[in-house]
């Protein structure tokens, strides 16, 4: 979906246990397609650690004064659409047809609010100038050494979600057109419909989710409820730039 130029679609926008939500200025990697966050670089040091909690070379970037863009209304993006039938409305279906040998859509129910920094140079700079620390950070951590850390500058953020992606080598098709059907946000109310004409089966997803199943035995505790994440926050990031 980077063709629609929102910057890089994450396939699973949920916060981990690590963060609340993506915020500018975090520094982390994408694996995945989930953002791991290794430190924020647009607060003060504070209490963290230099070499355990930050990198070595950690100094605050200044991240400046950021700016909101117009929301996005709910509805559906789509790397490739030629055809979208239906609405977001309870009870009803929201349709479009897919071709070609590889494709994605995103669809939300509310709107989705961006906001970006404006010190585009100054991010660049900060960059260029910490991130062999941010390689060696994340290495010192057990992650690997085949990663890129990214700073995160912008983000798109959405209170829940539905996804649809699917790839194939083949651009002719050897099934019959097939319309696909899955439960939009989990509600049974709601449908999302794709028409697709691939010989391979498209991966969905919707959410927010809760990381934790439910227990049968216990309720959950304090603790346990606020690593789960508020389920009405807009803190499912879809888009980071």
């Amino acid at each position: 979906m980077e063709c629609l130029c929102y910057g890089h679609a994450l396939w699973e926008p949920a916060p981990t246990s690590k963060y609340t939500r993506i915020s500018i200025g975090d520094v982390g990697f994408i694996r995945q397609g989930r953002f791991h966050l290794l430190f924020s670089a647009g607060i003060p040091l504070g209490e963290r650690e230099r070499g355990v909690d930050v990198p070595n070379t950690f100094e605050p970037l200044e991240v400046g004064t950021t700016e909101a863009g117009e929301p996005r209304d709910p509805g559906c993006l789509a790397a490739r659409t030629s055809q979208q039938v239906g609405s977001l409305e309870p009870g009803a279906s929201f349709s479009f047809e897919l071709t070609g040998d590889r494709g994605a859509a995103l669809t939300t129910r509310h709107s989705t609010y961006n906001e970006d920094s404006q010190l585009d140079s100054e991010f660049k700079e900060y960059t260029k100038r910490h991130y062999k620390s941010w390689v060696q950070f994340a290495r010192d951590k057990k992650y690997g050494k085949d990663l890129r850390p990214v700073l995160v500058s912008g983000s798109d953020m959405a209170k829940d979600f539905a996804m649809m992606a699917y790839s194939s080598n083949r651009s002719t098709c050897d099934l019959p057109d097939e319309n696909f059907s899955t439960p939009m946000f989990g509600s049974a109310s709601a449908s999302l419909s794709w028409l697709w004409r691939t010989a391979c089966s498209p991966h969905v997803k919707h959410g927010p989710q809760q990381r934790r199943p439910p227990s049968s035995i216990a309720p959950p505790s304090t603790e346990s409820r606020a690593a789960d994440g508020p389920a009405n926050e807009f803190n499912q990031c879809v888009f980071v730039r």
